[in-house]
């Protein structure tokens, strides 16, 4: 940089760059090919991964109900999900289903692909804003039968939960022991 000469040559002082980029113009961001992709085929967004010790990792002692049979005992590994993280996702799932309605209220009859986008946007936006854990891994047998029960591996539950037993057809309900 060359140093100003008087104080009234102090603002125009310019730092000598043999070569200056050039200004990033939108419409070249924008149809640069990693943007174009994502814009036209719908390129998730990259989650943030959290590290084992950022997560909320819980083991939590359950007791599997059916009425008239003893409790059975289970245990639940889940990652606990913030209320921040729950109200996100819920957000989100309604942003998305309310511009999903944009899109399908130029589909004759008009109104009840809209009703029916909101609807659907409420109902799922609540799934997520009620689910407290996600679910790594699940223990349990039934009360009745004593079948193993089972839980896919990161779904979203919350307590009590009502599970089904594929041998005897019962509903036994999961509640966090005290």
């Amino acid at each position: 940089m060359r140093a100003p000469e008087s104080l009234s040559q102090l603002r125009y002082v310019v730092p000598d760059l043999a070569v200056r980029p050039e200004p990033v113009r939108p419409l070249d961001l924008l149809l640069s090919s990693r943007v174009l992709f994502a814009l036209l085929w719908h390129e998730p967004a990259r989650q943030r991964v959290l590290k084992p010790a950022q997560q909320a990792m819980v083991t939590i002692p359950i007791q599997l109900r059916i009425g008239g049979h003893p409790p059975a005992p289970g245990s639940l590994t889940a990652i606990a999900r913030s209320r921040g993280e729950r109200g996100a996702k819920a957000g989100l799932t309604m942003l998305s289903f309310c511009g999903l309605a944009g899109l399908v209220a130029i589909l004759p009859p008009h109104l009840p692909w809209v009703l029916a986008s909101v609807g659907s946007g409420f109902y799922f936006a609540n799934r997520q804003w009620k689910s407290g854990y996600q679910v790594q891994t699940f223990s349990g047998s039934c009360p009745r039968c004593g079948h193993e029960l089972t839980i896919a591996a990161g779904e979203k539950v919350r307590f009590p939960m009502k599970l089904s037993c594929y041998n005897c057809h019962h509903h036994p309900v999961a509640t966090a022991a005290a």
